[in-house]
C-alpha cells in the first residue's frame, strides 16, 4: 500500500485480498459423465495442487487416498488470480520432488491447469482431469527400447520436466 498525503493508493488486486476457500471436486474425463462422486476418485492413489500467483508458488498440497475428503479438496487463496494445476495418479509410489512430480514406475496421470479470480469464483467447482500419461503394457518377446517417455511432471508449468528411455524385456 502507496500513502500521499491526502488518502492512502490500493492497488487494484491488494483492495481484494479477502482469502477464499474453494472446495473442487476432481473427476477423469470418463468418470465426470457419471453423477456418483465416488466413482471419480477410485483409481487415483495421489492427487496435488499446485497454486501460483503472480508467477510464484503459494501452496503445494498433497492427497493420498487414505485422506477423508480425498478426490474433493478444499483450499483456501489469498484473493486475486492464480493459477492452479491439478494432477492425480494412480501410482501410490508417486513423490514432489519441489514442484516436480516424479513416478519412478509411469502410473496413469491425468493433469489440468485453471486460471481463478478469488473475486468471482464459486465456493464448489467441478474439475475434469485431462489424461497426461498411461502405463504401458508390453506383451511381446525380447527387449524394447521406449525413447521419450515421460515420467516427470512440472507443476508449476504443467508440462512434462524431461524425458527417459526404458528398456522393457
Amino acid at each position: 500500500m502507496l500513502f500521499s498525503c491526502e488518502k492512502p493508493i490500493l492497488n487494484e488486486e491488494d483492495a481484494n485480498d479477502t482469502p477464499k476457500t474453494i472446495t473442487f471436486q476432481l473427476f477423469s474425463p470418463a468418470q465426470a459423465r457419471t453423477t456418483r462422486s465416488a466413482a471419480a476418485i477410485t483409481d487415483f492413489k495421489k492427487i496435488y495442487i499446485y497454486d501460483s500467483k503472480g508467477g510464484y508458488q503459494e501452496q503445494l498440497l498433497e492427497q493420498s487416498a487414505d485422506d477423508p475428503d480425498f478426490g474433493s479438496p478444499t483450499i483456501t487463496l489469498t484473493g486475486g488470480h492464480h493459477q492452479l494445476t491439478f494432477a492425480a495418479t494412480d501410482n501410490a509410489d508417486a513423490y514432489l520432488d519441489g514442484s516436480i512430480l516424479r513416478q519412478e514406475t509411469m502410473g496413469d496421470t491425468f493433469l489440468k491447469s485453471i486460471d481463478i479470480n478469488t473475486q468471482n469464483a464459486p465456493a464448489n467447482q467441478r474439475i475434469v482431469l485431462e489424461r497426461m500419461v498411461a502405463g504401458i503394457l508390453y506383451k511381446g518377446e525380447g527387449t524394447v527400447t521406449l525413447s521419450g517417455l515421460r515420467n516427470s511432471l512440472s507443476l508449476s508449468s504443467a508440462k512434462p520436466a524431461k524425458a527417459t528411455t526404458v528398456v522393457i524385456s
